[in-house]
């Protein structure tokens, strides 16, 4: 069975956000870093709605609801969930408020469509400045 997201040629919340992960975790890895994000909502939701500001494409498909206490993304909290159900990205425990982004990851990047793979690995190279 394939994740949900990771089929070639389609592009999916989930397939984009494990994308753009995947291309975090090889920069920070570059750098002998972990890849690691804040997992409580608001901080993650905030990070993502922040790089909506400069990336038109972030927003289009996040759809991020302004109304709550912070910017928050029904779309991406789904999209984290997937992935992490598919041991991509896990909690760091304890005290369980970080996700930590793992090897696995990569699967996504591998299905992606390559014809717009720089535009997300520069919106990662933006991410890895925030977290």
């Amino acid at each position: 069975m394939v994740a949900e997201g990771v089929t070639k040629g389609v592009t999916t919340p989930t397939k984009y956000l494990g994308t753009l992960l995947a291309l975090l975790y090889e920069n920070k890895r570059e750098k002998g870093l972990d890849t690691i994000l804040p997992s409580d909502k608001g901080a993650l939701h905030s990070i993502f709605y922040d790089l909506g500001k400069s990336n038109d494409e972030i927003f289009r498909i996040f759809e991020f609801d302004e109304r709550k206490a912070y910017p928050y993304s029904k779309v991406l909290d789904e999209a984290f969930t997937n992935i992490q159900s598919h041991n991509a990205i896990s909690r760091l425990n304890p005290p369980m408020t970080k996700f930590i982004v793992q090897q696995e990851i990569i699967s996504y990047k591998n299905r992606f469509d390559v014809q717009r793979i720089d535009s997300v690995g520069k919106i990662a190279a933006e991410l890895a400045s925030k977290v």
